[in-house]
């Protein structure tokens, strides 16, 4: 029963039988649980295996301050303001991530040009990684091609997305995050959440390849 009364069975929430997925990512942000970010990144967690059965994300999202290498997380998910407040020990620990395999993942509005090129700034200056953008990218970059296919980026309402990486980061202009999970007036198409889904998949698996192939690096 969909809404079973008192003293009814509830099995709305038993776990079914289900093929396990073949590797489990995690993502750590520095937003709190209180925070609409947060809700947004949980729900997108919660999607990936719906929609990509072979890859699980962890739940809960892990909370960080930067204060130590956040190495157990394969992604980690920040706002353009908060990379330029971070302090110089939390951009050197980003650093030593960066270094061991992780993915940074950095959202900035697609109104924010000063903002954008204070953070393409600082990616040059302290990362020292040239940014290549989406265009740029090989045909065949994870980014673009693996699980899912995207040629040109998407608009996610109705607002064209801007990609670039530079190594482990991942530098979006644009609202993607937001288009995650339920937008709080519900205006979001269905299209726009699940290409927003989709594209985090693939930032995900691209995740996964760079630790898993930095590691044998390191270990070799």
């Amino acid at each position: 029963m969909l809404f079973p009364d008192l003293n009814e069975l509830d099995l709305r929430y038993r776990s079914q039988a289900k093929a396990r997925p073949q590797v489990v990512v995690s993502i750590a942000t520095a937003f709190n649980m209180s925070d609409h970010n947060y809700q947004k990144i949980s729900d997108f967690i919660q999607s990936v295996e719906r929609l990509y059965p072979t890859l699980q994300g962890t739940a809960p999202v892990g909370q960080i301050d930067l204060q130590i290498n956040p190495i157990e997380y394969h992604l980690v998910h920040l706002i353009g303001w908060q990379l330029l407040n971070l302090e110089q020990q939390q951009l050197d620990t980003c650093n030593e991530y960066l270094q061991t395999g992780g993915v940074i993942l950095i959202e900035v509005p697609t109104n924010g040009s000063i903002l954008t090129e204070d953070i393409k700034n600082l990616i040059a200056y302290h990362f020292e990684i040239p940014l290549q953008s989406w265009q740029e990218l090989s045909r065949n970059h994870p980014l673009r091609t693996k699980p899912f296919l995207f040629a040109g980026l998407p608009h996610i309402d109705e607002e064209l997305l801007r990609i670039s990486n530079a190594g482990g980061i991942i530098l979006v202009e644009g609202e993607l995050s937001a288009a995650w999970g339920l937008d709080d007036n519900l205006t979001l198409d269905r299209n726009d959440i699940r290409t927003a889904q989709e594209l985090g998949i693939d930032f995900l698996h691209f995740a996964l390849q760079r630790r898993q192939m930095t590691q044998l690096i390191i270990h070799n």
